[in-house]
């Protein structure tokens, strides 16, 4: 009896899923871990998320509203997306056919599925789990390979409107119209903008690994255990534990301040 791919029509013999359209969630899947020297997708997302860029905003150049926190939302959410996609899939593969439980991690969960595909390209389920993985997986490689965006300059001595320019120059040029501004020392403006970001950022509440990666921007050696530690110790007090551990951004500033100190 001829059977048709759920994903491509094409003819298959057995199960619900071809094995192009398998072979192209494998390979997907792989893109997830690190491979040789090559790190995988789910460290360019930490990466894309704990970066210091911020676009600008459009319009007439009103002065910014508060200071910019160096944690890429969109990223954030994409990662947290892809989190909770990778699980459920794998949550079916513990329950109902006896997998052993991963690491809570993207490329634990990637490589699980990826060593079951054979049981996902015969499951009932198995062309969603194709189409979701990869939808997923598709939005990753978007955000990561963005063209590099103009990074936060400072403000200008002029106008005090924000500056942006890319992120290899030393100096760039206010762009608000009959504004002759010009920041000369980027890296000193920008540090000035984390300073800002420390004032601006203690209610932020995020997840651990967020944290850490907007600790770390910031210049502080902060990993996502010395936080959980922290909070088992009672040194931070979370905002939630479940689903996920939450923490304020501050808490953790003022635990590696106070680190800081004692060293």
């Amino acid at each position: 009896m001829t059977l048709s791919c759920r994903l491509c029509a094409a003819d298959i013999h057995h199960g619900t899923v071809c094995a192009p359209c398998i072979g192209s969630l494998a390979a997907d899947l792989r893109a997830l871990w690190a491979t040789g020297d090559l790190h995988g997708l789910d460290v360019d997302l930490d990466i894309t998320i704990a970066r210091m860029d911020v676009r600008p905003r459009s319009g007439n150049g009103g002065k910014p509203s508060e200071a910019p926190l160096l944690i890429n939302d969109a990223a954030s959410d994409i990662r947290r997306d892809l989190h909770t996609c990778l699980s459920g899939w794998c949550r079916i593969l513990i329950d109902d056919h006896g997998a052993p439980a991963p690491a809570d991690t993207i490329a634990a969960m990637a490589r699980l599925l990826h060593a079951n595909m054979d049981i996902v390209r015969v499951a009932e389920w198995g062309d969603s789990a194709v189409e979701e993985i990869r939808s997923h997986v598709a939005r990753v490689r978007h955000i990561v390979n963005r063209p590099a965006e103009r990074v936060f300059a400072g403000l200008c001595p002029d106008c005090s409107n924000p500056v942006y320019a890319p992120a290899d120059r030393t100096w760039a040029r206010c762009r608000v119209e009959g504004c002759e501004g010009r920041v000369d020392d980027i890296e000193e403006r920008r540090e000035e903008s984390v300073r800002a970001a420390r004032v601006a950022a203690p209610e932020r509440r995020l997840s651990v690994a967020e944290a850490a990666m907007a600790a770390r921007a910031m210049g502080h050696g902060v990993t996502d255990r010395g936080i959980r530690k922290a909070v088992a110790e009672g040194r931070i007090v979370p905002v939630a534990v479940k689903p996920r551990l939450v923490v304020r951004l501050g808490d953790v500033l003022g635990m590696a301040a106070r680190k800081t100190r004692v060293a």
